[in-house]
């Protein structure tokens, strides 16, 4: 099973965690060009940006493996700031 960082040939950088996916400090999978990607357990997520972020500078917002739309991710994301203070 896989863990930790992974260099491949081709120099991408992966990391992993019981064979899936995961960093929780940065991306997990950054490509020979630059493509960063964000996963947590196996599943494409991240709660500060974009969690696919490719070298031609496209984005995709992902929660938990779901793909919302940069409008419909910061939505997401206000109401879970404004709920942790109470408002």
């Amino acid at each position: 099973m896989k863990n930790g960082l992974i260099v491949g040939n081709d120099g991408a950088k992966r990391y992993y965690k019981d064979g899936q996916y995961h960093r929780e400090d940065g991306p997990s999978i950054v490509s020979a060009r630059g493509s960063k990607y964000y996963h947590i357990n196996g599943k494409l997520h991240r709660e500060d940006g974009p969690a696919i972020d490719r070298w031609n500078n496209t984005k995709e917002w992902y929660l938990n493996g779901k793909e919302y739309s940069e409008d419909e991710f910061n939505e997401i994301m206000l109401k879970k700031k404004l709920k942790m203070l109470g408002i």
